[in-house]
């Protein structure tokens, strides 16, 4: 059996999402490869990320995050 190499892994991986041409199908691949609790964390960091883009703090994100204002969010 052949050792599982992390690096190899990885550019396989980056490999074959650069290979996706639709949203639809990148969608499919997300299902089978993650739980949905893992495509729920990605869901929340990419979030975030944006909101780091348009300038929110790490601390507003934290409070946003823990208050009903999450919801006002969605359209971020």
């Amino acid at each position: 059996m052949e050792k599982f190499e992390n690096e190899r892994a990885h550019k396989d991986l980056y490999e074959l999402f650069a290979k996706i041409t639709s949203p639809e199908d990148f969608e499919k691949l997300l299902v089978d490869l993650c739980t949905f609790n893992e495509l729920d964390q990605l869901s929340q960091r990419l979030l975030c990320a944006k909101l780091l883009l348009k300038g929110y703090t790490y601390n507003k994100i934290c409070l946003l995050y823990t208050s009903d204002a999450a919801d006002d969010l969605i359209g971020v």
